[in-house]
């Protein structure tokens, strides 16, 4: 894990619209929306990582400035509370700059039904001094009224090669060479064997792209050097192990401590199931898939996590 305190998807966060990687066909619409100082509701919509709340907040904070922006993250505050003591809240404060104020709910699909109904009257109440912004990874988890009300759109994967030229910028700002390889062209060629098995790894996310380069990483007599992808991959097998042995606390401790994501483990034992088990691999997909979906639904993702391990290591057991 690298000890930087800078982390790099912060550090490098694009600051305008025209700075993001990828969805070009959105971006003439969104630096209208600038030049005029005023958007409609807006709905994003699309999978993880391809740049949604990066452009809800470079829109947001180009309209109505720094203070007059409230964002909540809805896969942990999704109330119909929330709405009452935050939302309308912040809606009835007065805009000291005249500036048109803005709320982002991120990760819109966690909000609650509840919640959801009685936003419907708040965007409508309060259209004429604050809008609002919307970020879903589903739609089909927001109920109609809401997306009726929303000018939506659609972000899609972004060319990989974008996101494998930034990744080279990114190890080039911060002095990132390989460890024992001095010669130039071999350190050009091995870094973009790296950074290339990285992105296709990641690919379509681009924020978990940059945390995988900045998590592979590492610091030795006041340089920076990038290890080998592989030395991941070898994680990933340990992970494997751990899963067929049924130990899932040490598989846990594994994710937590190499930063891994839950959602990447699921990915993982998906790709590998017909190395886990040469019989139940078909019933294997079956749990994996059954896990993911709860996973979108539940609060406590970790103890959804180790359920579904256990389920899995039940099935796998059948076998022997």
């Amino acid at each position: 894990m690298s000890t930087f305190e800078e982390v790099w998807v912060e550090k490098y966060k694009p600051a305008d619209i025209d700075s993001v990687i990828g969805n070009d066909h959105l971006k003439t619409k969104f630096k209208g929306y600038i030049e005029k100082g005023e958007i409609p509701t807006l709905m994003f919509c699309g999978i993880a990582g391809v740049g949604k709340t990066l452009s809800a907040k470079i829109i947001a904070y180009a309209i109505s400035g720094e203070n007059n922006v409230l964002y909540i993250n809805a896969s942990k505050d999704n109330s119909i509370e929330i709405v009452r003591t935050r939302i309308e809240a912040f809606c009835c404060t007065s805009s000291m700059d005249k500036k048109m104020k803005t709320i982002i709910l991120d990760e819109f699909d966690y909000f609650s039904m509840a919640g959801q109904a009685a936003l419907r009257s708040t965007i409508e109440t309060f259209y004429g001094s604050c809008r609002f912004i919307f970020t879903a990874n589903y739609e089909s988890k927001i109920c109609n009224p809401i997306l009726s009300r929303c000018q939506k759109f659609d972000f899609k994967k972004s060319d990989i090669k974008h996101v494998i030229k930034r990744c080279f910028q990114i190890v080039a700002s911060e002095k990132v060479g390989i460890e024992d390889i001095e010669d130039k062209a071999k350190l050009k060629e091995q870094m973009k064997k790296i950074i290339i098995d990285i992105a296709k790894s990641c690919y379509p996310d681009i924020r978990k792209t940059i945390n995988t380069l900045q998590l592979l990483t590492y610091e030795k007599n006041g340089k920076r050097y990038l290890k080998e992808y592989s030395t991941v991959m070898d994680d990933k097998q340990e992970i494997i192990e751990y899963l067929k042995n049924g130990q899932v606390s040490s598989m846990r401790e594994l994710v937590i401590k190499e930063g891994y994501e839950i959602e990447e483990i699921y990915r993982i034992i998906f790709d590998n199931a017909k190395n886990i088990t040469e019989n139940l691999w078909p019933e294997l997909y079956i749990k994996v898939n059954e896990a993911q979906k709860s996973h979108a639904l539940v609060l406590d993702k970790a103890i959804n996590f180790a359920a579904a391990m256990v389920d899995i290591i039940k099935l796998l057991k059948t076998e022997k």
